[in-house]
């Protein structure tokens, strides 16, 4: 998965709706926006969120959640482990 916004200029009128984050696919998935203080807000798939004061720290963010995410994807499934009840005699003892 790979993730990208354009950044944008804060001095424009425009910029105060915000830049929406796609995927490689097009997709979108957050948005961008200037916050009151003048700095950046970001929103990913509507759970991962943060307050930065530039476009660079923005996507520094962005590129954590993706590594994350693709990290989690590529985990393979295993099965839940389950101890026996004779397992457990070491515990109890």
């Amino acid at each position: 998965m790979r993730l990208s916004f354009q950044g944008f200029d804060g001095r424009r009128r425009l910029s105060k709706l915000g830049e929406k984050v796609c995927d490689q696919e097009g997709k979108k998935v957050g948005h961008v926006h200037q916050s009151s203080s003048g700095g950046r807000e970001i929103s990913l798939f509507g759970k991962y969120d943060g307050s930065f004061a530039s476009d660079e720290e923005c996507r520094a963010f962005m590129k954590g959640v993706e590594a994350v995410l693709n990290h989690m994807v590529s985990l393979p499934e295993r099965p839940p482990q389950t101890r026996k009840p004779e397992d457990l005699t070491d515990i109890i003892a």
